[in-house]
Order: structure tokens, then C-alpha cells, then sequence
């Protein structure tokens, strides 16, 4: 009889050990979640992509104790919703995925509301959320895109001259824009394109005198 006693005791402390673990780990993670820092760092809420982009990187930060990420992407054309679970604080859709997403906001808004989850022994407790809006237009951009990337601050940028490129890219491609100019050691910014796509023009800035123009073809 005192045997059986004991046991049962045993068996007490020990159930309500494992709820004390279970506890101590899920207060804090309910602690943080209840204080919403939990942000969508990429894409901005109301973001419009064009048709022939690619996949871009979804972000967010989440300061409390998740380990894991539930994404979930809900249509307006009744459809089934997307469902995405990732262990990092990111998200690069595969293309044909993300080909899926274009299509079916192109004609209405798309919900994506990203989730922290915290698994604790096999158990997955839910905590904050955030929700954006994003579109797909149905005007594309249809040309690669000609930009100067600069370093900031602009200060240093001034005073470091070749530090600045400018690059040609394709918003449909996957790969990093190519640098097609570097290392100037003075100001070109001002920049044109013939109608036709064959020549190209540039203001050669230094001290502030705009004395030469570059031409030059394509």
C-alpha cells in the first residue's frame, strides 16, 4: 500500500515537473508575443508588384521566442489560400509559386498575414501576427532598368568617388544587376537615352561645373 502511495506521488511530481517546463517555456514566449514586436520588414503593406518580376524576398522581424514562421496568402477569387512554413525570418517563393501569386492578385488583392510559432515538446503554440495587402498591376515594366547605386551616407559617397556604379538590370531576372560603369573619379549622373534605344547621354560633373557631355553608343 505505501508502495502504491509513493509511486502515485512520483508520478504527481513528475506530471507537475513537466508542466513547470512546459510553463517556464511558454509564459516568456506568451510575455513577448503580447507586446506585438512582430513587423513585415518587406514588402511594404499595399505594395504593387508588375507582372514580370521576380520572386522577391519576403522579410520580418519577430523579437519574441518563435521558431517557427506559418505564412499564409489568401486570394479574393474564393480559391484555395497558400500555406508556407519556414524556420527563418525570410522568404523567397519558388518561381512557379510565386507565378501563382501574380495571377491570382492580379485581378484583387492579395492577404498575406506571416504568423511566430513556438514548438515546445512537440507542441506549437501561436503567437503575434501581421497582415499586408500586395497587388500585381497589369502594366509590366518591359525594359531592363538603368540606376546608379550608391553607398550611403551621400557623404561618404562624395568623398569616395569610385565607390559608386551604376548597373543595368532586369526586374524579371533572378541574378544581381551587371555594373556596366565604376570607378569615376568625378560626378556623372544626368543621363538620357535616345528614342530608339541606340545612344546614350551623360553630364561629367566636377565642381560643380556641368562643362562636359558624354555620347555614346549602345
Amino acid at each position: 500500500m505505501k508502495r502504491k502511495k509513493v509511486i502515485t506521488i512520483s508520478v504527481i511530481c513528475f506530471i507537475i515537473l513537466l508542466i513547470g517546463i512546459f510553463l517556464a517555456n511558454i509564459l516568456p514566449f506568451l510575455y513577448k508575443t503580447s507586446l506585438k514586436e512582430f513587423s513585415i520588414i518587406y514588402p511594404y503593406n499595399d505594395s504593387v508588384f508588375p507582372p514580370d518580376i521576380a520572386p522577391p524576398t519576403f522579410i520580418w522581424e519577430d523579437e519574441s521566442r518563435a521558431n517557427i514562421w506559418k505564412i499564409l496568402i489568401e486570394f479574393q477569387d474564393n480559391g484555395n489560400p497558400i500555406t508556407v512554413q519556414t524556420a527563418t525570418m525570410n522568404w523567397t517563393p519558388e518561381r512557379d509559386v510565386w507565378e501563382v501569386i501574380k495571377k491570382r492578385s492580379l485581378e484583387g488583392t492579395a492577404r498575406v498575414t506571416i504568423s511566430g510559432i513556438k514548438n515546445i515538446y512537440g507542441v506549437e503554440v501561436k503567437g503575434a501576427d501581421q497582415s499586408i495587402s500586395m497587388k500585381t498591376s497589369k502594366d509590366e515594366v518591359g525594359a531592363p532598368i538603368f540606376f546608379r547605386s550608391v553607398p550611403l551616407p551621400f557623404e561618404h559617397a562624395i568623398n569616395h568617388m569610385d565607390s559608386i556604379k551604376w548597373c543595368l538590370g532586369d526586374v524579371s531576372s533572378e541574378k544581381p544587376p551587371k555594373v556596366v560603369l565604376e570607378n569615376m573619379a568625378v560626378c556623372g549622373n544626368c543621363h538620357s537615352f535616345s528614342a530608339d534605344g541606340n545612344l546614350f547621354g551623360m553630364d561629367v560633373d566636377y565642381a560643380n561645373d556641368k562643362g562636359s557631355y558624354v555620347i555614346t553608343k549602345i
